[in-house]
């Protein structure tokens, strides 16, 4: 499954869950998901609400429990300000770092 496919599923799911994925929240990040960018396996969690357009991302088939954890993801921001872009915490090291 590549990354694009794994946003667009996650991105359907939460719309049909939440209606326009936000209700009454200010945002968070979704289901963990394995996939693969390129055929490097991948482990992701998109953002949505305030975080639409922040991902996480890490190497591997991390574990769904941690994942989400400080260090054990990259953090891939919109780019719009010194906290919105790339946090490398050297946890994804494929393809488009």
């Amino acid at each position: 499954m590549g990354y694009e496919y794994a946003y667009e599923q996650w991105a359907k799911k939460q719309r049909r869950k939440n209606g326009d994925g936000t209700q009454n929240h200010k945002g968070g990040y979704g289901e963990v998901m394995h996939g693969e960018i390129d055929g490097h396996p991948v482990t992701v969690a998109f953002g949505w609400g305030a975080k639409e357009g922040h991902t996480l991302v890490a190497d591997g088939h991390a574990n769904p429990r941690t994942f989400k954890q400080h260090g054990n993801h990259n953090h891939y921001g919109p780019g719009d300000g010194p906290n919105n872009n790339v946090m490398d915490r050297f946890q994804y090291t494929g393809p488009g770092h």
